[in-house]
């Protein structure tokens, strides 16, 4: 019994105590008429036909029973609600078949709104999905459209149905519908080698290029990855120590032009040979290649320094630790061959519903799906550049062919940037502290030399023209005296005093004067 129809059922029963009348207007007294007659309705003629308005317009043109007037003190007739129209004895009353008729209206119309509700829940969610999908859809086609993909799955899929289809009796070929299975391969049971082609360089010498690590400019150039200075200001000659370590981080930018992938995955082992080992990154000759766009290898190499630097007196010495870096721009190329030990592939055809293995193709002639689809193949036109076909024949001892067989061979191309670190070095430098102004000093007897130090020149000279010719030792004395190399400097000025014009060849000096 639904609230509306309990309290129009009250209302009637109040008016009928007020006429002390049964609502139906029958002769029964309302003290012979049980509140569970009425509420079952055994008037029910009347009592559907009388609504709240009715009853409320019979009472005024009836008027309060007699001995009820508006004040006039009489007692009034008891209009409590009687027991047997409380809720505990109510809920033990049986509902009429149109109640029940409304109750079951109003579930169904709750049931109803909250169906449109998750209705409109799942539309969101789906259109949220398709939002993401596009967008992943999108990037994927971005790639797609620079990159040549062969997706093995759907190659081995196009096939394998056809295989699926010339197996089956016309009445299973009639209800096979593709869209119903989802397909998938056993690739336990093919195994891959990877061989490179072709790694060549592709870009000159002093060729900027943009990479994921920024700029970078291709050739080779010594780096220097740290430097120290030594000063000696005493009286005696000094030793130190150059001592020290750096990091350095070797690395290999990839990008794939044309490639394929295995469950829409690209994985590409790649062994460097030895004679291309200086493009690797760091020390690992392996690469393995899984991504279409922007992979990187790397890996930090330490350089370390530990030398001895001596020092004159009043003098600098300046060590340097160089390493070379070399930077390549490669493009190559990786032959990927499959290979079937077994002799078959395994092929599954499950149901989209349930995830059930409902067909099975073992597949004998793997090789064969990798024709076009017009000579019963699994392979589009433009996916035929992905492809070659390596043949192995076996010859016998007297040079006649045994055996041959056929294997697929999958093409992979692409570019490379890599920048390498390879030979060290330590480089140390001298140089006076205080350098006079000119090469020789006031009494022009003592030279300055940026490799042997301070030479003294206090031999005889030989006068030819403006030509002076001196010969010295690297100690003072002279080079004739104590036998010492000599070797060649040539110093020019307007005065005694001169300035270098070479290095020191083997102390021997020539002065020349205007």
């Amino acid at each position: 019994m639904t609230k509306a129809t309990l309290a129009l059922r009250l209302s009637m029963w109040n008016c009928a105590v007020a006429l002390n009348v049964a609502p139906c207007g029958c002769t029964q007294k309302l003290a012979t008429l049980s509140v569970q007659d009425l509420l079952r309705d055994k008037c029910s003629s009347s009592v559907k036909a009388l609504t709240p308005t009715d009853l409320s317009a019979c009472y005024r043109l009836s008027g309060p029973p007699s001995g009820q007037g508006a004040g006039d003190g009489a007692r009034t007739r008891d209009r409590r609600v009687p027991a047997d129209l409380r809720a505990d004895s109510l809920a033990t009353v049986p509902p009429t078949p149109q109640e029940e008729e409304e109750e079951e209206e109003e579930k169904e119309e709750e049931e109803e709104e909250e169906e449109e509700e998750e209705e409109e829940e799942e539309e969101e969610e789906e259109e949220e999905e398709e939002e993401e999908t596009e967008t992943n859809k999108t990037s994927f086609d971005l790639i797609i459209m620079s990159t040549s993909i062969l997706e093995l799955d759907e190659v081995i899929r196009r096939y394998a149905w056809n295989v699926l289809k010339k197996r089956s009796n016309f009445v299973r070929r009639f209800f096979l519908d593709e869209d119903d299975y989802v397909c998938e391969v056993d690739w336990s049971a093919i195994s891959m080698e990877h061989k490179v082609a072709k790694f060549e360089s592709k870009e000159e010498e002093n060729t900027t290029i943009d990479t994921n690590w920024g700029k970078v400019i291709t050739g080779s150039k010594w780096v220097s990855l740290w430097s120290c200075d030594f000063d000696n200001k005493a009286d005696l000659k000094q030793s130190h120590t150059f001592r020290g370590s750096r990091n350095t981080t070797t690395w290999v930018d990839v990008d794939i032009e044309q490639c394929y992938t295995v469950n829409k995955e690209l994985n590409v082992e790649v062994n460097i040979p030895p004679n291309l080992s200086k493009f690797r990154a760091g020390r690992d000759n392996s690469l393995s290649i899984n991504k279409i766009k922007g992979q990187v290898f790397k890996e930090v190499l330490t350089w370390e320094v530990n030398s001895q630097v001596e020092v004159l007196p009043s003098w600098r010495a300046h060590a340097e630790l160089l390493a070379r870096e070399e930077c390549h721009s490669m493009e190559f190329e990786i032959r990927t061959t499959l290979f079937n030990p077994s002799g078959i592939l395994p092929v599954y055809f499950k149901r989209k519903s349930d995830r059930r293995n409902m067909y099975l193709v073992q597949l004998e002639d793997f090789a064969n799906a990798f024709q076009l689809e017009e000579a019963e193949g699994g392979l589009k036109p433009e996916e035929k550049q992905c492809f070659e076909v390596m043949i192995q024949r076996t010859l016998s001892a007297d040079g006649e062919e045994a055996a041959s067989s056929c294997h697929p061979q999958l093409i992979t191309k692409g570019t490379c940037v890599c920048l390498t670190w390879g030979d060290q070095k330590v480089d140390i430098k001298t140089s006076p502290l205080s350098p006079p102004s000119g090469v020789m000093d006031g009494d022009g007897s003592t030279y300055y030399d940026s490799n042997s130090g301070l030479i003294n020149i206090t031999t005889r000279a030989s006068n030819s023209s403006n030509t002076r010719r001196w010969r010295g030792g690297s100690d003072g004395n002279s080079s004739l005296d104590n036998e010492a190399e000599s070797s060649e400097v040539t110093l020019t000025s307007n005065n005694v005093n001169g300035t270098i014009v070479s290095s020191l060849t083997d102390k021997q000096f020539v002065i020349k004067s205007n």
